[in-house]
């Protein structure tokens, strides 16, 4: 709503300078007008920081994607050897089964607080904007 706000503005004074120079015949702005170079100049300082700017940003969301994957990743690592271990298990195959079922649930309830933590302590966002799908989550009992 700002940004709209600060648009509407913006647009206004826009029409309303363009009128005043229409009454003045075009000779409202000579006098303000810098010389061409310097405005080039001008120009080509303002593009090369705003270029800059916008890699720079790009290369730290690129950055903080390629380490939310590295958190999954190492998520799946761990679930992953943990079930390995099982395979030397001497208990019976369905309690090892049951123990596996549970050990997925819990990394996946694990990563899904992660990425709500992360969430939530980003920008200060006060509601919800992703849901995190978990694995089994009513299949888990309190113990």
């Amino acid at each position: 709503i700002n940004s709209f706000l600060v648009a509407t503005l913006s647009g206004f004074l826009a029409v309303g300078y363009h009128e005043l120079n229409v009454y003045q015949e075009g000779n409202l702005a000579r006098e303000w007008q810098p010389d061409t170079v310097v405005f080039a100049a001008f120009v080509s300082f303002a593009s090369l920081v705003v270029t800059f700017r916008a890699t720079n940003a790009l290369s730290h969301y690129t950055e903080a994607s390629r380490h939310l994957h590295k958190l999954s990743a190492l998520w799946f690592d761990l679930a992953i050897m943990l079930t390995t271990f099982c395979r030397h298990a001497t208990a019976t195959m369905e309690e090892v089964d049951q123990f596996q079922q549970s050990l997925i649930r819990l990394v996946s309830v694990m990563n899904g607080m992660c990425l709500e933590s992360l969430q939530k302590g980003c920008c200060g966002a006060k509601h919800d904007t992703f849901h995190f799908k978990l694995l089994g989550m009513n299949d888990l009992d309190e113990e």
